[in-house]
């Protein structure tokens, strides 16, 4: 009886005045394959990718509310970096850039210091608060958002002929929303 009891206090506060709430978490990865053939020991390679929380399959759902009654939380950018040759991890990224903007503001999300190619697991991307909020809100308002990736290799083995691989980052957000029915 008083698990009942207990169920019965959880589901009033978990429902309240406003109704039900409903969190969906969803990784956004933005893969970008990097491929180029090597002219020189030293080559640059960018890309430019956009997207909108309305191409989350996961809060397809929820969207229409997200206005009148939720909440969206950016939990994290994080990176990883696959399909890494032997050879190629002989190449030094002396510049690994990643600005995210929208259409009117632009934010240095992340320089990232000297270092081999390596492939890399899933890392997190140390970035202020500030630029989480700043990025956070541009989501919220369902703002196309662009993500520009910067690399410059130096040391690039020329015996190699091309470099090939595959850098993500994520974007770990969660859309909270209220008054949904079942």
């Amino acid at each position: 009886m008083s698990r009942l009891i207990y169920i019965l206090i959880a589901l009033s506060t978990a429902c309240g005045d406003v109704g039900i709430a409903i969190n969906v978490s969803k990784e956004l990865p933005i893969k970008v394959t990097f491929q180029q053939n090597i002219d020189s020991v030293s080559i640059a390679l960018e890309e430019l990718v956009s997207y909108n929380l309305e191409d989350v399959d996961a809060f397809e759902e929820y969207l229409p509310r997200i206005e009148e009654a939720g909440k969206l939380q950016l939990n994290q950018l994080s990176f990883s970096l696959d399909s890494i040759s032997d050879l190629e991890s002989q190449s030094i990224i002396d510049l690994l850039e990643i600005r995210v903007f929208n259409a009117g503001d632009t934010l240095l999300v992340w320089d990232n210091p000297s270092q081999l190619l390596q492939n890399q697991a899933q890392s997190a991307i140390p970035i202020p608060q500030a630029t989480i909020d700043k990025i956070q809100g541009w989501l919220f308002n369902k703002e196309t958002v662009y993500t520009l990736i910067n690399f410059e290799l130096g040391g690039v083995p020329q015996t190699l002929g091309e470099v090939k691989f595959q850098f993500t980052v994520y974007f770990d957000a969660t859309l909270k929303a209220r008054n949904i029915s079942l």
